[in-house]
């Protein structure tokens, strides 16, 4: 279809019209008159609200492209074996309103999809218009026309209205793709969100591929300005996702049964809604006894809901999409006649749907927006169609068609190729920039792989030459980075590498070591087990190795050698970036810094140090523990990261204690923390006595004097007493006396010394025991370094040897 022709039929001009009534007051069921609304039909309702109806010119289109699948023919019913009347509103899901966009023909069939699961499974679910919607336009393509370079748009933009039910139905027929829950992808229904022509920027019919796809998938919300602005996710992640909801079977009405209102009736009577396109005329009978009747003149297409019939009132029950504020509650009795007279020009009835626990349908998960690289060349990848050839049928191609690469160099690419389960198969020809056929498959292969995550492609391409390179390709992050090892070479594997996108058991691994003859490496894996693996010396790109009994096959990217991808047997792939040997990280929780530790008494340091041992696991790692007490030979302590110690009791007033840890690849890290250091509380010195001698006593120079003391610490655990004695008389200092220690006495306990006087009175200054009275002090000095100390008088008297 030419480009101008597509814009007329899919947009409109800006502004609205009116069409006067050709009979006076109501012209239909709550509808006070026609109009025209941006190029389209649409009708004002009695409440003011303007709804706009779908061009018979865009339904033909669709009509023509995707008509009904033949369906085997249900059993002849003749209108005696039918009820006179049947009502299934018991299984309708609440009214809803369309609001301004022509989106009728979603709302027809989401309505008939949730009444279906309602009856079958007894859910009341509220299902997503909009994704279904999304589903129409951005996967269609126009089977009529030859194909279009990518400076053209070949598929439409999601927020555009009309459509088929036949096509919409089809789309979600055989579990091909599902619908998700309302809140999963939610409705906009504004009419200026529908009309792209008021965007700023505008997309229209002939704006470029690029443009419809940074629209159509968005998968973050981006701000739209119609002309005011709006922030809209286009595409949730989670809707891909969840989108589980789907038809199993269906029937489509054809031939002379468009036209025969037993065939309806019979769905009906079997408890089938039937999703149908009706003309909706502007002139004739209007409504009569309070049911709609058709005109000889119609003023556009409209889609809706047939819930029930009743002979007495050769009326169909039919549920809108108006809001509950028209008519009959959203309700309205359409006459037979319009079936007769040939105004429905579509229906289909749904037979049975997918279980609601059934797994999303998997090719309806790759849709989206990619980075990829391959080989590290980085493009965009937009994959906007599913190849379904049973509803794409191209003249003389087979439906292939899958998406549009931009590569760095500026120039786009349409892109062919096949999905099977998670494996996508797609075609890049680097030498075509315009249009492709539908159903050409050459050019670059790539064979990926979806992850379990659906947001990461990875697996292998033959660049056409012979040549195998990896590529991954990922949706909702920026492209992956690694530490590059240098120029592609066999050095360039050494470190830590992270698997990424992978749908097995396994984390990371560790190379330390390439042998350059033969290409093997040394390595561990998980919790370090062996690598076993091998890069080819010829073709070092390729690193062949074996994690958890499955063969890898992974190719480092030659312009981003931080980074490899590849496949896992036949059926998964993944990617893999390195790492450096980093740091690890260490930390100290006790003690805390500036806190106050008291001496002689046992602390437990409490710290963590976390790196790689080489497993490719951040693991504990073990801690060095040191303090800044030179004195302290407890000091340093290795191993445990929570070790116990005992202050000692001449510790400084300040200590810094440190913890350190070394990770693979001897990469380090140290922290410390700096603590006050006192005595425990309620210390005291050593409660001193002086046994023996008496005080008062006395002894002549030169004999052996015993002494004898005894000290009792201030607070347990102080011990390891320093004994010193001590004299002095008036007037002089006190001195240190030689003593010789001796065995403990029995007799009330206690320390003694023998005191050899000879030689004390031959003391300077004066200060000698020549008969003069004195004093014995006792000092004793714990480990804490607090000293008691008691004193008793004490005479030496000195007798002169005869001349």
């Amino acid at each position: 279809m030419k480009p101008k022709l597509m814009l007329a039929l899919f947009l409109g001009i800006l502004g609205a019209c009116t069409s006067p009534s050709p009979q006076g007051g109501p012209v239909g069921p709550d509808i006070q008159e026609f109009l025209t609304v941006g190029g389209y039909p649409a009708v004002r309702l009695g409440n003011g609200e303007v709804k706009r109806l779908d061009k018979p010119e865009e339904t033909a289109w669709y009509l023509d492209r995707f008509p009904p699948p033949a369906t085997p023919g249900l059993a002849q019913v003749g209108p005696q074996n039918l009820p006179l009347a049947v009502d299934l509103t018991p299984y309708q899901t609440p009214v809803k309103d369309q609001g301004g966009r022509g989106t009728c023909t979603a709302f027809a069939v989401v309505g008939a999809l949730e009444a279906a699961y309602k009856r079958a499974y007894n859910l009341t679910l509220d299902l997503s218009e909009e994704f279904l919607n999304w589903q129409d336009k951005v996967n269609v393509l126009d089977t009529q026309s030859p194909p279009v370079p990518p400076s053209q748009s070949e598929n439409f933009l999601a927020v555009w209205g009309g459509g088929s039910v036949n096509y919409k139905l089809q789309s979600i027929l055989n579990g091909e793709r599902g619908i998700p829950l309302e809140n999963q992808a939610p409705y906009n229904g504004q009419e200026s969100f529908g009309d792209s022509g008021q965007w700023l920027p505008p997309i229209t019919r002939n704006s470029p591929q690029r443009s419809m796809g940074e629209a159509n998938l968005s998968q973050r919300s981006q701000t739209y300005r119609i002309p005011f602005p709006l922030d809209w996710l286009m595409l949730p992640q989670l809707a891909l996702e969840e989108g589980r909801y789907r038809v199993n079977q269906a029937v489509f009405a054809g031939g002379s049964q468009l036209t025969n209102p037993e065939w309806f009736k019979a769905q009906l009577a079997a408890g089938r809604e039937v999703a149908f396109g009706v003309r909706i005329p502007n002139n004739g009978k209007g409504v009569k006894g309070g049911i709609w009747m058709p005109g000889d003149m119609d003023w556009g297409d409209h889609a809706m809901l047939m819930v029930g019939y009743d002979d007495s009132k050769q009326a169909f029950r039919v549920k809108n999409s108006w809001g509950t504020s028209w008519n009959e509650g959203g309700y309205v009795w359409m006459s037979y006649e319009f079936v007769r007279r040939g105004k429905v020009y579509e229906a289909a009835s749904i037979l049975s749907v997918m279980p609601p626990n059934f797994a999303v349908y998997t090719p309806q998960l790759f849709f989206g927006r990619y980075l990829l690289s391959h080989d590290g060349w980085r493009g965009v990848l937009d994959i906007y169609h599913i190849p379904n050839p049973s509803l794409f049928r191209f003249q003389n191609d087979t439906d292939r068609r899958l998406g549009t690469y931009y590569g760095a160099d500026g120039m786009a690419r349409r892109v062919n190729g096949v999905i099977h389960g998670r494996q996508i198969d797609f075609y890049l020809d680097w030498g075509n920039t315009v249009a492709r056929s539908y159903g050409e498959l050459s050019g670059m292969r790539f064979t990926g792989f979806l992850a379990d995550d659906n947001r990461t492609l990875a697996g292998t391409l033959d660049d056409g030459s012979g040549t195998t390179q990896g590529f991954y390709a990922v949706k909702l992050r920026d492209y992956l980075s690694g530490t590059p090892g240098g120029s592609l070479g066999l050095s360039a594997y050494l470190g830590n590498w992270q698997i990424d996108g992978l749908d097995v058991t396994a984390g990371s691994f560790s190379i330390t070591a390439v042998n350059p003859s033969t290409g093997q490496v040394t390595g561990t894996v998980f919790g370090g087990d062996p690598l076993v693996g091998t890069v080819s010396p010829t073709q070092p790109r390729r690193f062949t190795f074996q994690l958890g009994g499955q063969s890898y096959e992974g190719y480092m990217l030659a312009l981003d050698p931080g980074v490899m991808a590849g496949k896992v047997g036949s059926s998964k792939g993944f990617i893999a970036t390195r790492r450096d040997f980093s740091a690890p990280q260490v930390s100290i929780q006790s003690p805390q810094s500036g806190a106050t530790l008291y001496r002689t008494q046992t602390y437990t340091l409490s710290g963590q140090a976390r790196g790689d041992n080489g497993s490719g696991f951040i693991v504990d790692l073990p801690c060095r523990w040191a303090s800044s007490d030179a004195g302290d030979t407890q000091f340093p302590l290795q191993g445990s990261c929570n070790p116990t110690f005992t202050l000692r009791p001449g510790s400084p007033a300040s200590v810094t204690f440190t913890l350190s840890a070394t990770a693979q690849g001897g990469a380090s890290a140290q922290t410390s923390v700096t603590v006050n250091v006192q005595n425990p509380p309620n210390s005291g010195p050593p409660s001193v006595s002086i046994i023996e001698p008496a005080s008062g006593s006395s002894a002549s120079v030169g004999s052996t004097v015993t002494l004898g003391g005894r000290a009792v610490g201030g607070t347990p655990p102080y011990r390891n007493y320093r004994w010193s004695w001590q004299a002095s008389k008036p007037g002089c200092a006190e001195i240190d006396i030689s003593v010789r220690a001796l065995p403990n006495q029995p007799i009330g306990g206690g320390q003694y010394w023998e005191w050899n006087t000879a030689g004390a009175q031959n003391i300077p200054n004066g200060c000698g025991f020549d008969n003069a009275g004195g004093t014995l002090r006792l000092y004793v000095t714990d480990d804490l370094n607090l000293t008691g100390s008691a004193s008793i008088a004490f005479r030496l008297f000195y007798v002169p040897p005869p001349n």
